[in-house]
């Protein structure tokens, strides 16, 4: 497992807040999963996969939840961050970040249109309260900071060799029992990647009250539960994948951060739509001992202030659900409740790359 600081959570109000009387907020990185989806794929043993009656706007897509639910988080943005951001859109201070997928192309969209409604001359027409805002998703196969699916051979080979340890070879021996009826009832499985893609699958479907096959008694939900929470846990398993998965992210949000206090001019918000994984990865290199699956519109908050003497500290927020909107205070040990900017910067250097491409090349091997 990933080396970190070790967090301590304590809840707050439904809309927590930063203590604003003795500080200045003067930027903000908020790290969300897309909202409410339709299931992934389509599979053979299940019928209503296969009926796209049961699925409106597409296998894969968000649905009319997921858009509420982000248009939502965007009001919530508005109200957490007005004295943060202008009344009116302005380009210069929110920088948007998206993964190449649909569904989180889409939810960002909605977050910006509950965060940026048309205000006096921003109303373009009047019969439609919304305006254009710009986001930014680099090419599938190419994203470093956010789908994570830019190619890392030495990632890829500390996967593989994580996937051959005592440990992982012990998971999957505890866990052979569901691997052997999935395999009887679907095709072979061995490892926790397709448990995971069904517990989501079936989690979907029996929301919608569509009955699962009876051969999932047993399996789902904990089992199911239990392999796809290891499964999150996994990609950022050793310090090593830790940094090469998601160092770019943290390095983007803390660079900008320490950029910002030395004049440097910036995004105020930074916006960035994402997956799963990409949530969990995160609160996993921040330390937070309890990791587990989290839930769509998931949030992670990593906010910059600075007080009356210049001195700058950030303080980092979780929102574990959008639909009840409750944010979590999360204060690492060794930094008091405003955590020193420079501390922070510290204790996230061990997963932060000095050069992810040459970090990402094999050793022995040269770059192309």
């Amino acid at each position: 497992m990933a080396a970190g600081v070790l967090l301590v959570a304590a809840l707050l109000s439904a809309h927590a807040r930063a203590d604003h009387q003795a500080t200045s907020l003067q930027m903000a990185g908020v790290v969300f999963r897309h909202g409410h989806r339709n299931i992934m794929r389509q599979y053979d043993f299940d019928p209503y996969s296969n009926n796209v009656s049961y699925w409106p706007g597409g296998i894969g897509q968000i649905t009319s939840r997921g858009k509420m639910q982000m248009y939502k988080f965007g009001q919530l943005l508005r109200e957490r961050y007005s004295g943060l951001l202008s009344d009116a859109y302005t380009p210069e201070e929110t920088l948007v970040r998206s993964s190449s997928s649909p569904r989180c192309v889409s939810s960002a969209l909605c977050v910006l249109a509950g965060l940026f409604p048309p205000t006096d001359q921003e109303v373009w027409n009047p019969d439609l309260l919304w305006q254009p805002v710009p986001l930014y998703a680099p090419e599938e196969g190419h994203d470093k900071l956010i789908r994570m699916d830019a190619d890392c051979p030495a990632y890829r080979e500390e996967f593989n060799r994580q996937m051959s340890s005592p440990e992982m070879r012990a998971f999957n021996s505890n866990y052979s029992d569901v691997y052997r009826v999935i395999s009887e009832h679907w095709k072979p499985v061995s490892d926790f990647e397709e448990p995971n893609n069904l517990h989501d699958h079936f989690r979907i479907e029996e929301e919608r009250g569509i009955p699962l096959p009876d051969w999932t008694r047993g399996l789902y939900p904990d089992k199911l539960l239990q392999i796809s929470n290891q499964y999150h846990i996994f990609r950022t398993y050793t310090p090593l994948m830790a940094r090469l998965k998601m160092g770019p992210l943290v390095k983007d949000v803390v660079g900008r951060m320490i950029a910002s206090t030395g004049g440097a001019s910036g995004a105020r918000l930074l916006l960035y739509s994402g997956h799963d994984d990409m949530v969990t990865g995160l609160l996993g290199v921040l330390g937070l001992p309890n990791r587990f699956k989290v839930r769509y519109g998931a949030a992670v908050f990593l906010e910059l202030h600075s007080d009356p003497t210049g001195n700058h500290h950030v303080q980092v927020f979780f929102m574990a659900d959008t639909d009840e909107q409750q944010i979590q205070r999360i204060h690492p040990v060794g930094c008091d409740t405003h955590c020193d900017l420079d501390m922070f910067a510290n204790l996230t250097a061990t997963v932060t790359p000095v050069d992810w491409d040459q970090e990402c090349q094999l050793r022995g091997a040269e770059a192309p």
